[in-house]
C-alpha cells in the first residue's frame, strides 16, 4: 500500500527549499559585496595615485616656467589652463548622455 504525502511532509519540503534558496541568495550576495569592495579598493588606489602624479607634474611645471615668469603668472596661467580643459571634459561628458 503506497502512503498519500502528508502535508506536513510537503510543508517541510518547501521550507527546506525556501531555506536552501535563501542561503544560496545569501551566498551570491556576499559575493558581489566582496567584488563591489575589490573594485572600489582598486579605483580608489588608482584615483589617489592619479591626483599625486598631477600635484607633482603641476608643481615640477610650476617651478621649471617661474625660472623664467613670475611666479604668480604660471600659476594663474596653470589655473585657467585646467579649469578650460575641465569645461571642455564636461561639455564632452553632456554630449555623450
Amino acid at each position: 500500500m503506497q502512503r498519500e504525502p502528508a502535508i506536513v511532509d510537503a510543508l517541510d519540503r518547501a521550507v527546506e527549499a525556501s531555506r536552501s534558496l535563501l542561503r544560496v541568495r545569501l551566498e551570491l550576495l556576499l559575493a558581489e559585496v566582496r567584488e563591489f569592495v575589490h573594485e572600489c579598493g582598486f579605483s580608489l588606489l588608482v584615483s589617489v595615485i592619479g591626483i599625486t602624479g598631477w600635484v607633482d607634474l603641476m608643481q615640477g611645471l610650476t617651478n621649471g616656467l617661474s625660472q623664467q615668469f613670475p611666479r604668480y603668472a604660471v600659476e594663474a596661467g596653470l589655473g585657467l589652463a585646467q579649469i578650460g580643459l575641465a569645461m571642455i571634459l564636461f561639455r564632452r561628458r553632456g554630449r555623450l548622455r
